[in-house]
């Protein structure tokens, strides 16, 4: 179809190609560019010219430095002819990403399972499991932070979980904040399974069984390390590594 394709190495050589001094970040600049690069797009190779303005962006009309001298469309460039080829495109300047810390549990019952939660369709990372956790507050401990996650109430005479120490944690960056996952270890002494927050579903599995679900990457970089730790051996938590984190 003689429809235009525009992706970074385009942006970069049409926004040369008419020294436009607009932010190609703003969608109004981009909807400029798709407008100018449809324009363009021959009825009889659209396929090859498209390829041939990605092909340019990526060997010559580099980010860095490009190379000018070797290009085949410089004696039409209005970048070239005004010499602003390495102030294009222009792009606003970014912001640090917030940071948010998330307290995870790897919560295992008296059978050895390992608890889990899938978030919700329409929410980030819909529909994936992963870790029981929540987001820590403002001066809020990691302790109380697990407990929320998982509905209990602060203070419950019959505390039905038992929380251990940290055993991991697991940085990452989404396009709009950077996250540290903090695990802890977490035993679950009490009958059928937490209501976790922000979740519609919670499932406790065997540790053998991990593969078998569609996680977020982050959470999957946890259990893998845990894997590597030996911490996913489906023991019952009165036995082997729980006996040290745990007075039951």
């Amino acid at each position: 179809e003689a429809v235009a394709a525009v992706d970074g190495n385009a942006i970069r050589v049409f926004s040369r190609w008419i020294d436009l001094d607009a932010d190609v970040t703003r969608p109004a600049t981009l909807a400029q560019l798709w407008t100018l690069a449809g324009s363009l797009v021959p009825s009889d190779r659209p396929g090859a010219f498209n390829q041939a303005v990605m092909d340019l962006g990526r060997t010559i009309c580099t980010a860095r430095a490009p190379h000018c001298d070797r290009c085949p469309v410089a004696a039409g460039c209005r970048a070239f002819q005004m010499r602003t080829q390495a102030q294009r495109p222009v792009k606003r300047a970014k912001g640090p990403l917030p940071h948010q810390d998330m307290i995870a549990g790897l919560i295992i019952n008296t059978d050895g399972a390992l608890l889990l939660s899938q978030r919700p369709p329409d929410g980030l990372l819909g529909g994936l499991w992963g870790l029981p956790g929540a987001v820590l507050l403002p001066d809020e401990h990691a302790d109380y932070c697990l407990r929320r996650a998982l509905s209990i109430p602060e203070g419950a005479p019959d505390q039905p979980l038992v929380i251990g120490p940290q055993v991991t944690e697991v940085a990452h960056s989404f396009t709009h904040f950077r996250l540290t996952l903090h695990v802890h270890q977490g035993y679950w002494r009490g009958g059928g399974q937490p209501a976790v927050l922000n979740s519609v579903a919670a499932r406790w599995i065997g540790p053998d069984q991990i593969d078998q679900y569609a996680l977020a990457r982050a959470d999957r970089r946890a259990l893998d390390l845990l894997r590597r730790q030996g911490l996913l051996s489906g023991q019952s938590p009165e036995t082997g590594f729980w006996q040290t984190a745990y007075t039951l």
